[in-house]
């Protein structure tokens, strides 16, 4: 089954590293989904974090980037953020989020 990323297409910093992520996968092993053009309401989780969904399991925030880097063929950057406590990573994801830019104007802050 092919894996999917989940991403938010405004965000400049998103769109880049979720192609980033693309071009550098296996080929055809990985569909880029803009969450802008997607119901995320089945998903468990809030609609302001990255997704990756692979065989069935969802990721989000940190997880979400580890095993898209995983995915990508960075295993050993996978594995050096997973060093790193859950707790921690995810609070750098969020700041960064809270700080990224976005093509189209400024982006709204996503509650934390």
């Amino acid at each position: 089954m092919q894996a999917r990323l989940y991403y938010e297409r405004q965000c400049g910093f998103c769109r880049r590293l979720a192609w980033w992520v693309y071009r550098r996968s296996p080929p055809g092993s990985l569909k880029l989904v803009a969450t802008d053009y997607t119901d995320l309401s089945q998903l468990p989780l809030p609609v302001y974090s990255a997704f990756f969904v692979r065989d069935g399991k969802i990721y989000a925030f940190s997880d979400a980037i580890i095993e898209a880097l995983s995915h990508a063929r960075y295993r050993w950057l996978a594995n050096f953020l997973r060093l790193m406590p859950r707790r921690g990573r995810d609070w750098l994801y969020r700041q960064i989020a809270a700080r990224r830019s976005c093509a189209h104007g400024a982006c709204q802050r996503k509650p934390s």
